[in-house]
């Protein structure tokens, strides 16, 4: 094609020309688009449970992960077919994609699901019952607990973290001792989340790990145990981690009163890395303090930060916070958008306050 002859098309309108095409990886990649919209129209919803039937495996994972996002109510019947005819990944999103839509017979597949002999499958159908029911799958799930497979108990741990079914709390201690180092992981996050220091010293030995680096120092700062701190330190201090995970380890240590990694953090709010200081002001929301907001309200009266820095103050919610949102609100200056961020700010902390 000569240049200047080619014309944008909207991606959008590829999208939906690609769930027709004769390639299986442009229907793919339609899928996965068309599943980020907010409200497709019917034809396109009917597209995509069509799909559910594609001769290729790989289509019909993208459109049972579609169909989940969507929450397609004309897919229920496909995907319940799908439970029995496909492979355990497949029959893992398909369960996903009922609890999403829900249902009166959803709870009664799921838990069918649950005496499958593929360990992934048993696994899904938990944590699909965990989005389905919330905290009332908690004693469904605790069963899973003493799950021959390693990746049931796992899941199970983390839904019920999920979930926040604190009366688990003693069961999911008991699994400190699990044989296998992801069930033993997991069991310590899930005390953390519910403020309980059991699993500290396991947490502590993950502070530098490649992935779970960022989880173990957010996690440790807000349980708000001193004995965390070493750990802390040691993920500050390391060279081997990302940079946002030292960042993260300074804000968790600043919770903890930890004045150096608290100056640390200030500084990094004010950094030329635009990336660093991002993500400082976004965990200043978490620190707090006299400092921490007047940093907050110089980033939105300069504008560039203003939206991270405005959920921060709106995350703080204390006096100091409020005070300054309200100084904003009437300021000189302030842009448009700032103004409006501002606005929605106040309004949601006053609707989030308890009513006399």
């Amino acid at each position: 094609m000569p240049w200047g002859v080619w014309k944008w098309r909207p991606v959008g309108q590829a999208a939906i020309r690609d769930l027709h095409s004769d390639d299986a990886r442009s229907r793919v990649r339609a899928l996965e688009e068309v599943a980020a919209w907010r409200h497709p129209d019917d034809g396109i919803l009917e597209n995509v449970v069509a799909l559910l039937d594609d001769r290729i495996r790989e289509v019909r994972l993208a459109a049972a992960g579609a169909a989940a996002r969507l929450r397609i109510e004309k897919a229920r019947t496909k995907l319940v077919d799908m439970l029995d005819r496909e492979d355990s990944e497949i029959v893992g999103v398909a369960a996903h994609a009922l609890a999403a839509i829900g249902g009166p017979q959803v709870r009664g597949i799921l838990e069918g699901l649950l005496d499958r002999e593929e360990g992934t499958v048993r696994c899904e159908a938990a944590v699909s019952l965990a989005e389905l029911m919330g905290s009332e799958a908690g004693p469904i799930l605790v069963r899973r607990f003493d799950d021959e497979d390693p990746y049931v108990r796992w899941g199970a741990i983390a839904a019920v973290g999920d979930v926040d079914y604190r009366d688990a709390i003693e069961q999911v201690a008991a699994r400190l001792d699990d044989p296998h180092e992801e069930v033993r992981f997991e069991a310590a996050y899930t005390l953390a989340r519910f403020g309980d220091s059991r699993g500290l010293e396991i947490l502590g030995g993950y502070v530098t790990h490649k992935v779970r680096a960022y989880m173990c120092c957010e996690v440790l700062g807000r349980l708000g145990d001193p004995r965390a701190v070493p750990f802390l330190r040691k993920a500050w201090k390391s060279w081997r981690v990302h940079p946002i995970v030292r960042l993260r380890a300074a804000a968790s240590l600043a919770m903890l009163d930890v004045a150096d990694a608290r100056r640390d953090l200030l500084k990094k709010a004010l950094s030329g890395r635009m990336a660093h200081r991002q993500v400082a002001l976004d965990l200043l929301g978490d620190v707090g303090g006299g400092d921490a907001v007047g940093l907050l309200e110089q980033a939105v009266r300069e504008g560039r930060f203003a939206s991270v820095a405005v959920e921060s103050l709106t995350r703080l919610h204390d006096d100091r916070a409020r005070a300054c949102l309200k100084r904003l609100q009437g300021a000189a200056g302030l842009d448009a958008e700032a103004r409006n961020l501002v606005r929605r700010a106040l309004d949601e902390i006053a609707s989030s306050a308890p009513q006399d």
